[in-house]
């Protein structure tokens, strides 16, 4: 840093460069010289923390890798890969955490060595832990799996639930929450003063984007109302809670050499005019691969549908471009597809509609974005395949179930213990 201009000098400037990159701070303790307390520093570098600090790093590391040679995925530019003579080498990178997997110990050691070579890095052999997510590998069955028990144990610690009674479903059979449930009398919204709902709902996020596809209807259903939650939001948090207590060891397992192996599959739901405020239903889809969930997801739909057809025809379109990405990201990274990736919706109109290509009055009001599925299908990306309700994994995602059903869909997801 070097010492910079008067502070009514720089405010003055400030007006007139204000899209400029630099950047001006207060001197920090200790290197404040006397006589020259108001003026301020340019920061020559930048600093963890600042505004373009993110921007900056992520640039420079791209550059590095792709100095060693790495192409970046356009699918997700957080993915990187190169093929040399000692193997094939895949990185991802969250921030400055880089989890990295190699065809050879060759080409692992190369890795770690160059980037070592570019910047200050500590290797911490096998992986087993990365972001609150904990890795388990066993070489002799050819299994991994992933988990969050050390997390979800710090959560229910937080927030007092440690040593709840554990719930059997993440939310009873039948709730029927709305914004009608938010405070209306002073003791309810003296009772919600102090509950960190959002705080919860946040944590219980987190946990279900990476490991626990059970858990993704209830939180997209409780994240409707953290703009004003009431008494019973705060009793359903309570129960995912309790549910996430008797769930712990919860972790997915893939297999190697599995049905299907590194190609992926889907299963698409929708409930339809599930949400009480707005009438609109909720997708649901979640894609496998080598045995176990990789993708999923459960989002309440952009607009009303006017019947079960159309809800299930757009929860379709919208895993066809899950699918179609995925396609995408698995060809960059040298896993070749073979076309078409099938979804399963149990929904025979919805799928029909996919095909037919012939105007119905039931489907011609339906936004042109949502006939993206069947050009798609006709291309050959995609097939649309019927499959029993019973069989429908995807229905975990859209509604709350009753026991029996949740546990039965937990087990075929490879979820449980």
């Amino acid at each position: 840093m070097i010492q910079g201009q008067r502070r009514s000098h720089y405010l003055r400037s400030a007006e007139r460069i204000l899209f400029t990159l630099l950047v001006y701070m207060e001197q920090p303790p200790g290197f404040v010289k006397e006589g020259e307390e108001d003026m301020v520093n340019i920061a020559l570098k930048t600093i963890y923390g600042t505004m373009n600090g993110a921007y900056d790093w992520a640039n420079t590391l791209g550059g590095s890798y792709k100095d060693l040679g790495y192409y970046e995925s356009k699918a997700d530019p957080c993915i990187r890969h190169r093929i040399n003579a000692n193997g094939f080498t895949l990185t991802g990178t969250h921030t400055d955490d880089v989890l990295g997997a190699s065809s050879t110990h060759v080409a692992a050691d190369e890795a770690k060595r160059e980037l070592g070579d570019c910047y200050e890095i500590k290797d911490l052999g096998k992986p087993t832990y990365i972001l609150g997510t904990r890795i388990d590998r066993d070489e002799s069955t050819g299994t991994i799996s992933i988990s969050q028990r050390a997390y979800l144990e710090q959560v229910l610690e937080h927030f007092g639930m440690k040593d709840c009674n554990p719930k059997p479903t993440p939310l009873p059979a039948g709730i029927d929450l709305s914004s009608l449930n938010s405070p209306r009398t002073e003791d309810d919204r003296t009772f919600m003063k102090d509950k960190p709902y959002k705080e919860a709902l946040g944590s219980i996020m987190w946990a279900q984007g990476a490991t626990r596809p059970d858990l993704s209807f209830a939180v997209n259903l409780l994240a409707r109302f953290q703009a004003n939650p009431g008494r019973e939001h705060w009793n359903a948090m309570l129960h995912i809670l309790a549910y996430i207590k008797g769930t712990l060891d919860y972790r997915i397992t893939y297999h190697r050499g599995s049905n299907g192996g590194s190609k992926p599959f889907g299963y698409v739901d929708a409930d339809y005019a599930g949400d009480s405020d707005t009438r609109r239903s909720t997708s649901g889809y979640i894609f496998m691969m080598a045995g176990g969930a990789v993708s999923w997801s459960s989002k309440r739909q952009p607009t009303v549908s006017l019947s079960t057809t159309e809800a299930e025809y757009m929860a379709l379109a919208r895993a066809g471009q899950q699918a179609v990405w995925m396609i995408s990201f698995m060809n960059e990274i040298g896993l070749p597809q073979k076309l078409p990736t099938t979804l399963y919706g149990d929904n025979m109109s919805s799928i029909a509609l996919t095909l037919n290509h012939k105007g119905h009055s039931r489907a011609k009001h339906i936004d042109v974005r949502h006939h993206y599925i069947r050009e798609r299908v006709e291309e050959g990306d995609i097939k649309v395949a019927h499959i029993p309700s019973t069989e429908n994994l995807a229905d975990i995602l859209t509604k709350p179930l009753p026991r029996v059903i949740h546990q039965r869909i937990v087990r075929s997801l490879s979820l449980d213990a």
